[in-house]
């Protein structure tokens, strides 16, 4: 056993080199350290990439034939709500009393700070889709059909309305201009300036602004009439694989008429898709 231990440690299968005739490289830690980086970094990427992978967003036109569609609004007009009414006719004939999903709330009437009043909404500055999914924070209003102080000189109303997914327009009129009503409403009361918090189609996303978002129309004239008509485009956001965001984005102009006919005097929204 010993003498297989001396042999063991006199052989070398691979024999040293005699040290004056070897020379010392000079760029040999450099090379290795850059090697070690390079390998640290492909490390990284990739587990990097492992964990949290990269994000995929895309922006396309929802092909899917749906039946229904919800509005959001949220809408402070310059009159007592017990002299509003609401309403939804489509193209087909058929009307929807919006007054019964729809809160209203009476409330003195002001216009915040840097809202757009009386003028044309010119901003298309179209944010990028990371500010967009960032906003993407759904809601829902948790009241409906509520009505409270109803005496108050003008009326905040918000809700949810659902509609068929068709051509029609949504009004915010006065009482006695429809046929359902049975109260009739002197037109020296009249008084349809408006301010718009929220206007959109779709899932409720209030952080996500719309073209009608933050804007307002004042009037000294109980005859003025405005008229909105918004163009409907059914959107689909995707990011990443399990996140999805459907959308109804829309282009909006607006008309106004003073002293119009009876059945003029009223804020209607045209929608079309």
């Amino acid at each position: 056993m010993d003498s297989f231990s001396k042999q063991v440690k006199v052989f070398d299968a691979f024999p040293k080199v005699a040290p004056e005739a070897s020379v010392r490289s000079q760029r040999g830690g450099l090379s290795t350290m850059l090697t070690v980086l390079c390998m640290l970094l492909i490390i990284w990427v990739q587990i990097g990439g492992f964990l949290g992978g990269y994000v995929d967003r895309r922006f396309a036109v929802d092909k899917v034939i749906r039946l229904s569609l919800d509005i959001n609004i949220d809408v402070v007009v310059a009159m007592p709500c017990q002299f509003l009414t609401t309403n939804v006719m489509d193209i087909t004939s058929d009307t929807y009393m919006a007054g019964e999903v729809l809160n209203f709330q009476g409330v003195g009437f002001n216009v915040p700070p840097m809202f757009s009043v009386n003028s044309e909404n010119n901003d298309h500055d179209t944010p990028e889709l990371d500010e967009i999914m960032q906003e993407t924070l759904r809601a829902e209003y948790s009241i409906a059909g509520a009505r409270a102080n109803e005496d108050a000189p003008a009326c905040h109303i918000f809700g949810t309305i659902p509609v068929n997914y068709v051509k029609g327009e949504f009004f915010i009129t006065a009482k006695g201009l429809t046929f359902r009503d049975r109260l009739f409403v002197q037109t020296s009361l009249y008084n349809f300036s408006h301010v718009i918090y929220e206007y959109s189609y779709g899932d409720f996303y209030p952080f996500i602004n719309n073209p009608l978002d933050f804007t307002a129309k004042i009037t000294e004239g109980n005859l003025q009439q405005y008229k909105y008509f918004a163009k409907v485009v059914p959107t689909v956001l995707y990011e990443k694989v399990l996140r999805i965001l459907f959308g109804k984005k829309y282009t909006e102009r607006n008309t106004e008429k003073k002293d119009g006919g009876l059945l003029d005097r009223a804020k209607p929204v045209n929608k079309e898709f």
